[in-house]
């Protein structure tokens, strides 16, 4: 290959960028020393993100809940229990997040965000669902156990009346 063509220019190109990327990629898979879908520990509870830990964050994780919320919100105070609450009963099949819109506008901006609380829902790194509004833990469960693939959730004994 000459040493001054573009890279990427013809068939040799091509197979030289191919090379590169397996390289890299299993460069990537051995500084882990994991598969790279093995999801750091995540201790049952939503992680803060910022916009240099976000991609990093869907990349560990197969399965994410993202809540992106505000201090001053009062929907979104009212509704972050219900969320750390799926996080310790969903735990270690999905992952949750949380980001703050007013810190994060990257973030809301590349989701189209335009209320919170917003649940961004991602499947392999894939938003695969999201919605608007403070819901109640039943029924958030239910959305993300379909979005996600995760079936139907143990019955749970009803209080005798």
């Amino acid at each position: 290959m000459d040493a001054n063509a573009p890279v990427g220019s013809g068939e040799a190109g091509a197979d030289d960028l191919e090379a590169i990327r397996m390289r890299l990629r299993q460069e990537i898979l051995a500084t882990r020393g994991a598969p790279a879908r093995s999801p750091p520990p995540v201790e049952g509870r939503p992680i803060d993100l910022s916009r240099s830990s976000f991609d990093r964050f869907l990349a560990e994780h197969e399965r994410v809940a993202v809540d992106v919320w505000a201090p001053w919100c009062g929907p979104c105070r009212a509704f972050s229990p219900i969320l750390e609450t799926l996080a310790r009963r969903l735990h270690p099949d999905v992952a949750f997040a949380k980001v703050n819109a007013d810190d994060e506008p990257e973030i809301t901006g590349r989701f189209g965000v335009e209320g919170i609380p917003t649940v961004l829902v991602f499947r392999g790194g894939r938003l695969v669902d999201r919605w608007a509004g403070a819901y109640p833990g039943e029924v958030v469960e239910e959305r993300l156990r379909r979005a996600l693939g995760l079936g139907t959730p143990p019955t749970r004994a009803r209080p005798a009346r």
